[in-house]
């Protein structure tokens, strides 16, 4: 795999926030809150294998980031690899974060 593949993954039910606190620990990094006008607020964490980035749907305008998977509150992109980045069924809250993508 190249390095500039993702992972996209996804929580039915969650905050942003919260996805990153269970994450920074999982991964040994920290999140850092950015905003842009096409994600609206989201956010990011640098790590040795590239950027992990967390962010709520609908964006600013109202629509979902990924269509097929509007259902999801938050979505997770990940660089793909090892297994450190295999997020699929970490708990945040009631849920579990699934891979999508």
């Amino acid at each position: 795999m190249s390095d500039d593949e993702e992972v996209v993954y996804g929580l039915l039910a969650g905050e942003p926030q919260d996805v990153a606190a269970v994450l920074a620990g999982r991964l040994g990094c920290s999140f850092a809150a950015r905003e842009s006008d096409y994600l609206g607020e989201y956010l990011l964490a640098q790590t040795d294998r590239g950027e992990v980035r967390i962010i709520g749907q609908p964006d600013p305008e109202g629509e979902p980031l990924e269509d097929e998977f509007e259902e999801y509150q938050v979505l997770v992109y990940s660089p793909a690899g090892d297994d450190e980045f295999d997020l699929r069924d970490v708990p945040v809250g009631r849920g579990v974060i699934e891979r999508l993508l």
